[in-house]
């Protein structure tokens, strides 16, 4: 039945398909249906244990993404406190440099200035750090 439908359909029959055949004609319909369970039951856990794999990767990944950023937030708090400490130190000389004397002005002129090094020290190091196409 099989080998005429192949014919009909002009091709030849597979390896995996004599294998099946041959093992077919060994077993009883019930021992069939068990195998093919067994076999499909094989194959989910395959898929199952592929999904997984890639979950565990994609965990791993977002996990030292998650470990980077709380050590790059860490370091952040500590130049914070750094500046803060610079500030505190020079405070004199910054309150006769800037005309207003209220603290939420120097807070805020401090913000400003400490963002445009920031952004100048980032751009230089991204540049220096960039990988070289080679």
């Amino acid at each position: 039945n099989m080998r005429s439908e192949k014919i009909k359909e002009g091709r030849k029959e597979t390896a995996a398909e004599r294998v099946e055949k041959k093992v077919r004609s060994k077993l009883t319909a019930y021992e069939w249906r068990l195998l093919k369970k067994r076999l499909e039951e094989i194959e989910v856990r395959k898929g199952l244990r592929s999904k997984f794999s890639a979950f565990q990767h994609e965990f791993r990944r977002q996990l030292s993404t998650f470990i980077t950023g709380a050590f790059a937030f860490v370091a952040a708090l500590l130049w914070r406190d750094a500046i803060k400490s610079f500030i505190e130190r020079y405070r004199e000389f910054i309150v006769e440099w800037i005309p207003l004397r209220d603290e939420w002005f120097i807070q805020f002129y401090t913000a400003f200035a400490v963002t445009i090094i920031a952004v100048v020290a980032i751009v230089l190091i991204s540049r220096y750090l960039k990988p070289s196409k080679k």
